[in-house]
């Protein structure tokens, strides 16, 4: 064991090397692609990455006066975040209508659809595996999506109906999309498309917000204003703007506390259930 003289001195090197990510210089290689630089919003992250390596040591120097120091940081120096803008029932039309009937616009109006219908976490549903994630129901499907990190892994199951408009019916988006896979298709339900053949590789949540950017850019909207997280954003204000309990919104959306929920209500909207909550 340590003892507390050399604990502090641990404290005091982890922190050193917090402040070097801090102020660590820019790198770019010879194409101009950024290879390092600076550290803000993440030193906390890094911070317990550092524990998880030194969870086999006898003791660990990553303490709760680093943990303090690494959030402290991030405050002082990270930049605030950026909340995506909700998708409204305009904003879905609009992007679906943009999409061809290739493959790959196929996959995505069904990835689209299906995100704003589940309420799903971008990454859990992208990382789904057919066909079991898919069950038929008897007014649409069944999804069962894992890596629900609020339910520590364990799989939750969402149901889904055909609805009456057939542009924007996910389940029916979705039954064209497998028809495009093949009958003896098995692996990510949203697989990578290359050369006209689907890779055993799911769609990056990075690259469905690259397509989401995409369609906003030829609808004529801002494009650095969506991103994945808009359809789970967009589907919470949508529901509060038609007057659904605060309770199950968070309930649809797996949040342990309301106050997280809040964050995922579009500002106006949020603001106008408030005022009507407060005035006579």
């Amino acid at each position: 064991m340590f003892s507390v003289g050399e604990s502090e001195i641990c404290d005091v090197h982890v922190m050193a090397f917090l402040l070097h990510c801090l102020n660590r210089p820019v790198v770019r290689d010879r194409r101009g692609q950024l290879v390092e630089g600076p550290v803000r919003n993440g030193l906390p992250s890094l911070a317990d990455a550092l524990s998880v390596y030194y969870r086999g040591s006898v003791i660990s120097p990553i303490t709760a006066r680093v943990r303090r120091c690494a959030e402290e940081l991030r405050c002082q120096y990270g930049r605030p975040a950026r909340l995506a803008e909700p998708l409204t029932l305009d904003d879905i039309r609009d992007f679906v209508s943009v999409m061809s009937q290739r493959p790959k616009d196929l996959r995505n109006k069904a990835a689209l659809l299906l995100l704003c219908d589940s309420w799903c976490r971008p990454g859990e549903l992208l990382r789904a595996d057919y066909p079991a994630c898919v069950r038929p129901s008897r007014n649409g499907i069944v999804l069962t999506v894992a890596h629900c990190k609020s339910r520590c892994g364990e799989p939750h199951f969402v149901s889904i109906a055909h609805t009456q408009d057939c542009d924007l019916c996910s389940v029916c988006a979705l039954r064209v999309w497998i028809e495009c896979l093949g009958a003896d298709y098995v692996g990510p339900l949203f697989p990578v498309w290359k050369r006209g053949r689907p890779l055993p590789t799911p769609l990056p949540t990075g690259g469905f917000s690259y397509m989401l950017r995409a369609a906003a850019r030829k609808t004529g909207r801002n494009p650095h204003l969506y991103s994945a997280y808009s359809t789970r954003r967009g589907a919470a204000t949508i529901a509060a703007s038609r007057d659904w309990e605060l309770s199950v919104i968070q309930r649809k959306l797996w949040h342990e506390h309301v106050s997280q929920t809040l964050h995922y209500i579009g500002r106006d909207v949020l603001v106008n259930r408030t005022r009507s909550v407060l005035e006579p």
